[in-house]
């Protein structure tokens, strides 16, 4: 019988608060959640910088076992324009 393939989803998350300090984060609720699912394994990364989330997806398109990625950080939209803010206040383009 074949090895069962294990599925991966990526969580990339961004700062969420501008004191250093702070523990706030998505990352152990989504493990709590994952660990319901047999079979799926969730990979949590940081993304500080436009290069951190350039090389994360770039991995994502590589390794046939990411089927999601998941982005958890703030936006702004301007002018029909939708972006993502990264840690230091670094707006990405969704839209390019």
């Amino acid at each position: 019988m074949p090895k069962a393939r294990r599925e991966r989803v990526l969580l990339l998350e961004t700062q969420l608060d501008q004191e250093l300090a702070s523990e706030r984060s998505q990352v152990p609720y989504m493990r709590e959640l994952f660990r319901n699912f047999a079979g799926v394994e969730l990979l949590a990364r940081e993304a500080h910088s436009r290069a951190d989330l350039k090389k994360f997806l770039e991995v994502a398109r590589r390794d046939r076992q990411i089927r999601a990625v998941h982005l958890v950080a703030h936006g702004l939209k301007k002018r029909k324009k939708t972006s993502i803010v990264l840690t230091r206040d670094e707006s990405v383009d969704l839209s390019q």
